[in-house]
């Protein structure tokens, strides 16, 4: 049994690094999560799929070892500052080890980070070739939307296999929420504003033509109707107005006015035609009257439904805000409610200040190096920052993964830049 497995090793080291890039791209946006298994299996099986091969890549140099990141002791002291009132919250407090999980997450998006940073960097993929293949697997996202809208005969089967059909409803129900290949439809509505916000940056930075980007608005506008997600049309819109305030030109407002505009208005509009759609424009249409309709905009407004879970986590809270209170029968709906129940003020205020200063270095680093993703980092990473409001989304690892991809495919294509920028000085 040990030759066996040393036989597989072997053979998966020999596997070339470009391959293995491929393969955990496809992971990443075409995530099966097959309906025979358990729900635990079936959320983190591809995880652990992701990790192993990483893991794997990083023997792969000359020395055999892994090659460790600079800024490895500054991840290592943040992870040493959330165990600690993790451990305290739930040996002396009485939280569940539910928590520790949470955690791991954490530790694995660190993880992820550094070994896919250190895998891109080895390959000579351009930007242009990156982007092309997220467009790919956008269009394929589409077409298994569509194909679980209509529930067409025998495909469907073999989507709802590898995707799953846990409260998906198609058109036919007359309430159709769609997900295509993501866990529910929130989620797939992230993936959406995720994407939504690399088509911006290519539109604002000239590097896609009008009839393509025209064509990818109107797909996304589909998909963010027909997946009833509310929190990322706001999401969306907040992503757009802030590449566009980034990008302040007036030939980029007269493209707004005379391109996006009319396609959505298009869209909105012959999503009203379809009576089987009534009830899912009906949840933003609703959604839009309780926030504003009365002409009041409150907090419980915005919430929503989850307002209550909002409420009961905050006294949850309050019985240990230092250190938190886990408990597993609490949904806050609301990712820094969990982040402080699972780590207390004590956690959530390190996190926070770890990532202000970690932002800062960022922007520092980036203000000759701009590229695509550095854009859409700007416009994506504060609507998303909003839409954890009213989701655990960053404790969604098939979300998160997405985001850790897009800060790698940033940092890997500046150090890039950086490196043409110096051989060209000598």
């Amino acid at each position: 049994m040990g030759l066996i497995y040393k036989k597989v090793y072997s053979d998966i080291l020999k596997i070339d690094s470009k391959k293995i890039f491929n393969i955990i791209l496809l992971l990443i946006f075409l995530r099966p999560h097959f309906s025979n298994l358990t729900s635990v299996v079936s959320t983190y099986l591809i995880d652990l799929i992701i990790i192993g091969l990483l893991m794997i890549t990083s023997f792969k140099n000359r020395n055999g070892k892994i090659k460790i990141n600079e800024n490895l002791s500054r991840y290592f002291l943040l992870m040493l500052m959330l165990i600690i009132p993790m451990l305290f919250n739930i040996f002396f407090i009485g939280g569940d080890f539910v928590g520790i999980i949470d955690y791991v997450k954490i530790v694995y998006y660190i993880i992820v980070y550094i070994c896919l940073v250190n895998l891109l960097a080895k390959i000579d993929y351009s930007e242009e070739e990156i982007i092309r293949m997220i467009q790919k697997y956008f269009y394929i996202n589409v077409c298994i939307a569509l194909i679980q809208l209509f529930s067409i005969p025998v495909i469907s089967n073999v989507v709802h296999f590898f995707f799953g059909q846990d409260k998906l409803r198609d058109l036919y129900s007359g309430y159709s929420r769609v997900y295509a290949t993501f866990y529910n439809a929130n989620w797939f509505g992230v993936y959406l504003i995720f994407y939504f916000s690399i088509i911006n940056s290519l539109f604002f930075k000239n590097k896609i033509i009008i009839f393509k980007y025209l064509i990818n608005v109107f797909l996304l506008a589909i998909m963010l109707i027909i997946s009833g997600s509310r929190t990322s049309m706001i999401g969306a819109l907040i992503c757009f107005t802030i590449q566009l305030f980034l990008n302040m030109k007036i030939k980029n407002i007269l493209k707004f006015f005379a391109f996006f505009v009319p396609i959505v208005i298009v869209v909105v509009w012959g999503a009203n035609q379809v009576d089987y759609l009534a009830k899912t424009i009906g949840r933003f249409t609703t959604f839009y009257d309780s926030i504003l309709g009365n002409g009041s905009f409150t907090i419980k407004n915005l919430a929503n439904s989850r307002y209550d879970s909002w409420m009961q986590t905050i006294e949850l809270i309050k019985t240990s805000p230092i250190v938190g209170r886990i408990d597993s029968n609490i949904i806050p709906h609301n990712t820094y409610l969990l982040f402080m129940l699972d780590f207390g003020l004590f956690g959530f205020l390190t996190f926070v200040v770890s990532s202000l200063v970690s932002a800062y270095n960022y922007m520092l680093k980036r203000k000759v190096y701009k590229n695509v993703f550095f854009t859409s980092i700007c416009g994506f990473a504060p609507s998303f920052c909003i839409v954890c409001m009213s989701g655990d989304y960053f404790f969604s690892t098939q979300v998160m993964i997405m985001i850790v991809f897009l800060i790698v495919l940033d940092d890997v294509f500046m150090m890039k830049n950086r490196l043409v920028e110096k051989r060209e000085n000598i």
